[in-house]
């Protein structure tokens, strides 16, 4: 039976009706915040903030566009992260995608909202057997 390790997450209202869940994580031993995204198909990290939290350049992926966010298409980079923590989970050599995330920062901004380093995505949600509890606002996580 797989053991569970549960993180809290933050109700971020954006309006009347929508809200975005937020939690902390550790991308080599520096605290940040995510997003979490159920839609989103991979993590991914902002190709600015990321350089504070890795010593090597994201590196562009030629021919590689990627859409969502509110955008049709944007340059897709990758880096690769030693330690990616969440909660107790700890995630070595994780291979990220950084995008442009300008957008959603500016957004939590103009409510006085910590800015993000990222989204956790549905890749780390599956991979990981996610449990998500809006009533008690925790992401539960399997560690295998």
């Amino acid at each position: 039976m797989a053991k569970y390790i549960s993180i809290p997450l933050k109700e971020i209202k954006i309006d009347e009706n929508g809200l975005h869940l937020k939690l902390k994580a550790e991308i080599n031993g520096k605290k940040c915040h995510l997003t979490l995204d159920t839609g989103a198909s991979r993590t991914v990290f902002d190709t600015v903030k990321i350089t504070e939290y890795v010593e090597s350049k994201p590196e562009l992926i030629e021919g590689k566009l990627s859409t969502g966010l509110g955008t049709d298409s944007m340059e897709s980079h990758a880096v690769t992260l030693e330690n990616f923590k969440i909660g107790k989970l700890c995630i070595k050599q994780f291979e990220a995608i950084t995008l442009d995330l300008g957008m959603l920062n500016k957004s939590y901004q103009l409510i006085n909202e910590d800015e993000v380093a990222g989204v956790l995505g549905s890749d780390v949600l599956k991979n990981y057997s996610a449990k998500i509890n809006y009533e008690k606002l925790t992401l539960k996580l399997s560690v295998k």
